[in-house]
């Protein structure tokens, strides 16, 4: 890394470094081939070497590794404020049009308490109120209808959604047809999906 930093003057240190990851490759070859007659000998010069080298410039590696401490800790803190950005960003309202497969006839409040259910085994009370789910529409006839969250956790209602296989011993299936920012365009996508 020290390499990052050397000034053209400074040949004897760019050496000393090369040399010394060469001397530790040598080492390494030598051990793992079992040749250590002739690549133990040849190591232990180039490592004593490039120490003598690096002694001497030890001030200058000093200096180096401070710098790339300070960017090292820069990079970190510029990709901890985007994370730390990314989950304040404003959370908008996403509709989840979806349909059932389920062989039984359930009721707005059977799919509600279902998906409630469901999503607090898998989430808890904390990831429900994260998620703001809302069963704002569905119709037994059709199977079908539209599951309110926001935009931050869309992925993981619809993964979660997935996760739902059966009610009272029945097998069910809820398919995710398509997201919408608008009610009104999933409302719209809903009724497309009646005609057809």
């Amino acid at each position: 890394m020290g390499l990052i930093f050397v000034k053209r003057h400074d040949i004897y240190y760019t050496i000393s470094l090369s040399s010394l990851i060469a001397s530790l490759i040598i080492l390494i070859v030598g051990v793992l081939v079992r040749l250590t007659q002739y690549f133990v000998p040849i190591s232990i010069a180039c490592l004593a070497l490039s120490i003598v080298i690096l002694l001497k410039y030890s001030h200058k590696l000093y200096h180096d590794m401070l710098r790339l401490r300070l960017i090292i800790h820069s990079l970190i803190k510029i990709r901890s404020d985007k994370a730390r950005l990314a989950t304040l960003k404003p959370k908008r309202k996403r509709y989840i049009v979806f349909e059932v497969l389920y062989d039984g006839s359930l009721n707005f409040n059977d799919m509600n308490s279902l998906i409630m259910n469901s999503f607090k085994k898998l989430f808890g009370d904390y990831g429900i109120s994260e998620f703001n789910i809302k069963l704002l529409q569905y119709d037994d006839k059709l199977k079908r209808g539209i599951l309110r969250t926001n935009n931050v956790s869309k992925e993981a209602v619809i993964a979660g959604l997935s996760f739902i296989r059966e009610i009272n011993g029945k097998p069910i299936s809820i398919y995710p047809i398509k997201t919408s920012g608008t009610l009104k365009k999933a409302r719209e996508i809903l009724n497309t999906l009646k005609t057809d």
